[in-house]
């Protein structure tokens, strides 16, 4: 496991892209008194993740809750694609 204790900050941002985990890890690193549970910060951090995805692309979910969203539009088929439109196989 990374020390991103001793990563830059500047460059922090950079070592833990997209990866929700890694800004859970980082996190509780910089925060040790920090009584959340770690499920509940990965699950905060994706959502963040999520959200400036969405924002990014310039199409953010109207009421800024991208679980909602989802569970507001049609989700018939969503098992049978994976998160980039494609087929999922097996």
């Amino acid at each position: 496991m990374s020390d991103y204790t001793k990563v830059d900050s500047g460059e922090l941002y950079h070592e833990l892209g997209a990866d929700g985990q890694k800004w859970t890890v980082a996190f509780k690193q910089h925060n040790p008194d920090c009584n959340v549970d770690d499920g509940t910060l990965l699950a905060w951090f994706c959502n963040a993740v999520m959200a400036g995805h969405d924002a990014a692309l310039g199409n953010p979910p109207m009421n800024g809750d991208h679980a909602q969203w989802l569970l507001d539009h049609d989700s018939s088929n969503a098992l049978n694609t994976n998160a980039f439109g494609g087929q999922n196989y097996g």
